[in-house]
């Protein structure tokens, strides 16, 4: 090199200079150098060291918020380098999802949502070089400078009004289960208030009072609420939000509700009625198109049998149904049916009969008894104790009469009802009732108005339990009704009894305070019966010695079994009476008293055979069901029996 340069050169203003460098001694003798002076950003201002913004419940944009609050300078800077933009709650309250340059010059852009209400700092991060800092220094080539500073974010809360709520124009009930009533509102993103919330029904058309259907929030949103059914028929509703009447999705001013008249079945036998009115539909269970959907829910779950008084409809595994039962009907009295089903799909089956055969007082019918055993409705929607219904009952009963059911027996002493004083009897369930009378007779089981007790309003069946004895009533067709009267003891009430088949309990009954017992005991013909007492305060157990043959009736009330529970010896003494039993193809008499008749009909009514005697083969009879009937000094019993 023949020559240096020495001196500072100073930049006035970013841009581009050519700096040259001219010989004094030779003018052709020159040097050029260009200059570039860069204008990087060097700070930031913020319009608003808080920047409030407002959340409605929507992860809103604030992207143009956040943007507009940030000024580079100095003014007309080219670039910025390692910026950063971050949120100090990225997952709660302020995201920024993204940050870039704008290409233009223009400024920063980015991403920016509100996620929900709170405070976020918002950290501005960059760097520049300075040049000239110490460039009389050879060893300093250049200088990082780091701006950083912050602002915040405060979001609050403002959730919008509700200015409305649809709901279904039509809703279908049960009054089994919860029905979830779904509301929507406007604006979505609006909070409901429950407090403000009313749902209206309009009142029961079959009885002056309450509401049609019960309602109580869902835990799991505002906007669902859930809903059973109170009334079998056709109602309406409204939703009033704030006092203000509410529209249906459609637009109408009120909704429908329909709730349909169901008859739950328990697993096994279950003994049924349709509620006893002149209105009321029929079941139908075959149509042109083959047997109805209630009969078969879906392959899990069917009705295998269903019997009336006087007719059977049998379920073939292979042939499918026969039998001469078309419909169900309230004219029919109570069907004993047979379903299957499994549990883990539902804790019950429920038979649909749609919304007619409403209980109006002006459309009861009662049902009729006659001497012997009637299969009777029960036409009432709700449940009812007997201290409700014995004063009603009583007015059309005699002395001796009994009203049986599946888990349960009453017997009438000609002054009131008695039997368990638990004694409840069930909507939808059916019943046989036991008279001596010789003229048929109405059945008074109140008006149909009669209000349901309110402990017993929503019961519900389940395997009855008497200290440690657990029997299911479902598990056969037939019920054995049980009058006895305990006696050699000082406190009768302290007793239960078991009725038992080996060790198999199939019913139970409490002793009241005069030693009567009422039990109703599950089997079919010819199971060996035998007794067995608990006493409460010793928590003690006795088997009774005795046994009997399963029928329809045993004992009384004029001529009870009578339990002697002494000291040293226990037995079981009950008075003959005159019943069947079936085995091997052969009916049996039993507690005959002088000559007896037997005479056996079809289910037409025709005569297909008579004897005299206590026995009789059905060898020679094809299959198919009859009705026999045996006729003794005393009286006259008849049994429907299936070959």
């Amino acid at each position: 090199m023949l020559a240096t340069i020495g001196g500072r050169i100073s930049a006035v203003k970013a841009g581009r200079a050519e700096l040259t460098a001219t010989s004094t001694n030779n003018p052709q003798a020159y040097a050029s150098l260009m200059v570039l002076v860069h204008n990087p950003a060097t700070d930031i201002q913020f319009t608003k060291n808080t920047v409030n913004v407002d959340y409605d419940g929507t992860n809103s944009d604030i992207s143009r918020l956040l943007q507009d609050n940030l000024t580079f300078l100095p003014a007309g800077y080219e670039s910025i380098e390692g910026l950063t933009i971050t949120s100090d709650r990225p997952n709660d309250v302020v995201a920024i999802d993204n940050v870039a340059l704008d290409q233009s010059g223009t400024g920063v852009l980015l991403r920016a949502r509100v996620l929900g209400a709170g405070q976020a700092t918002i950290t501005v991060n960059f760097h520049y070089r300075d040049y000239l800092k110490d460039y009389t220094n050879p060893g300093t080539t250049e200088h990082r400078i780091t701006v950083q500073k912050t602002f915040t974010v405060v979001v609050t809360e403002v959730i919008p009004a509700v200015t409305s709520i649809t709901y279904p124009d039509e809703l279908t009930l049960s009054r089994y289960h919860d029905v979830a009533l779904e509301l929507n509102m406007e604006p979505k993103n609006a909070r409901l208030d429950p407090t403000l919330l009313e749902i209206r029904f309009s009142e029961s058309k079959n009885a002056g009072w309450g509401a049609a259907a019960s309602v109580t929030p869902s835990p799991a949103s505002a906007l669902v609420w859930n809903v059973r059914g109170r009334f079998a028929g056709s109602y309406t509703y409204q939703i009033y939000y704030n006092g203000k009447l509410q529209s249906t999705k459609s637009g109408a001013r009120e909704g429908i509700v329909r709730t349909p008249v169901e008859y739950p079945l328990a697993q096994g036998w279950d003994w049924i009625s349709l509620y006893a009115t002149d209105k009321s539909s029929t079941l139908p269970l075959k149509t042109t198109s083959g047997w109805a959907i209630p009969m078969q829910l879906d392959d899990e779950n069917y009705v295998q049998e269903i019997r009336s008084q006087h007719e059977l409809l049998y379920k073939d595994p292979e042939l499918g149904f026969f039998g001469d039962i078309e419909q169900l009907s309230p004219s029919d009295g109570m069907y004993k049916i047979n379903s299957h089903y499994d549990v883990t799909y539902a804790d019950q089956m429920i038979l649909n009969a749609g919304y007619d055969g409403l209980v109006r007082a002006s459309d009861m019918r009662l049902p009729m008894a006659r001497k012997g055993y009637t299969w009777v409705t029960y036409p009432h929607e709700f449940n009812h104790s007997i201290d409700v219904l014995g004063t009603y009952l009583k007015q059309s009963a005699i002395e001796g009469d009994m009203i049986i059911g599946r888990d349960m027996v009453v017997v009438f002493d000609g002054d009131k009802w008695l039997g368990d004083s638990n004694t409840v009897f069930e909507a939808g369930k059916g019943y046989i009732y036991y008279t001596e009378s010789t003229t048929p007779k109405t059945i008074n089981w109140g008006p149909a108005t009669l209000s349901p007790d309110k402990n017993t309003a929503n019961a519900r069946r389940a395997s009855k339990q008497a200290s440690t004895w657990i029997y299911n009533p479902y598990a056969y067709p037939d019920c054995m009704a049980v009058i006895a009267r305990l006696e050699d003891v000082s406190h009768p009430e302290d007793y239960s009894v078991g009725a038992f088949v080996g060790d198999d309990c199939r019913g139970q009954g409490t002793v009241n305070a005069e030693g009567l017992v009422c039990a109703a005991v599950s089997g079919q013909t010819g199971d060996p019966v035998t007794f067995r007492l608990y006493h409460k305060s010793t928590d003690s157990y006795q088997t009774l010695e005795g046994q009997f043959g399963f029928t329809s009736r045993l004992g009384s009330l004029s001529n009870p079994v009578v339990i002697h529970a002494g000291s040293t010896a226990i037995r079981l003494v009950g008075e003959d009476m005159l019943s069947l039993s079936i085995s091997n193809d052969v009916i049996m008499v039993n507690g005959a008293v002088g000559p007896v008749t037997l005479t056996i009909t079809d289910l037409q009514g025709r005569r297909v055979a008579s004897c005299q005697g206590t026995t009789f083969s059905l060898i020679s009879l094809p299959a198919g069901v009859y009705v026999v009937s045996a006729a003794d000094a005393k009286g006259q019993v008849t049994k429907k029996i299936k070959k």
